[in-house]
């Protein structure tokens, strides 16, 4: 990957993962993070968020969604906007992509937590960017946890079972990531 400045790698964990702040340039971010918090960028409710599993515990376990890439296809008119910039900076191209989407979660008035959970039954790589501040977090099966910062990328080998934490803070309403799995990288 390209080291460009004001991107900083912050952390290699002994699980091999790698958080980056200041992935993308202000302006690219700047523009993302407009789109995908506005009012007209299309969002559709998913009924859990990692284990399709009803829990009647977790009445708050489901999200909304927007795919970018499903089964090696693209299938939003937002790739361009919101993927390539991304990609780029990864130095990969859309070939690479198993599955790209956004993942939009509320604000709750507890923590709630995930299944551990790996995202494919093959070899890949998980790209896991933060859009927006909260005190939510990604857990990753050493307890090792990746707080969800704006302008943030998380790689990580995508055998790695891993999990979700909700938020609480009051000045975040939503949690932002944008989950993309590449070809092993």
């Amino acid at each position: 990957m390209q080291n460009t400045i004001g991107m900083k790698v912050i952390k290699h964990g002994k699980l091999g993962h790698k958080v980056i702040d200041n992935f993308l340039p202000k302006y690219q971010f700047g523009r993302i993070k407009k789109l995908l918090e506005g009012v007209d960028f299309p969002y559709y409710y998913h009924s859990y968020t990692a284990n399709p599993v009803f829990h009647e515990d977790r009445p708050h376990d489901f999200m909304f969604v927007h795919s970018f890439v499903r089964n090696k296809k693209a299938c939003s008119n937002h790739v361009d906007a919101v993927l390539f910039p991304i990609l780029d900076r990864l130095e990969l191209s859309l070939e690479k992509v198993i599955r790209s989407k956004v993942n939009l979660t509320t604000r709750s008035s507890k923590r709630n937590v995930t299944d551990f959970h790996v995202d494919q039954n093959k070899d890949h790589t998980v790209a896991l960017f933060y859009v927006s501040n909260c005190n939510g977090y990604t857990e990753l099966e050493d307890g090792t946890k990746i707080a969800c910062k704006k302008n943030r990328m998380l790689l990580f080998d995508g055998s790695l079972k891993h999990r979700a934490s909700s938020h609480t803070d009051k000045e975040s309403k939503v949690r932002i990531t944008i989950n993309t799995n590449v070809e092993k990288i």
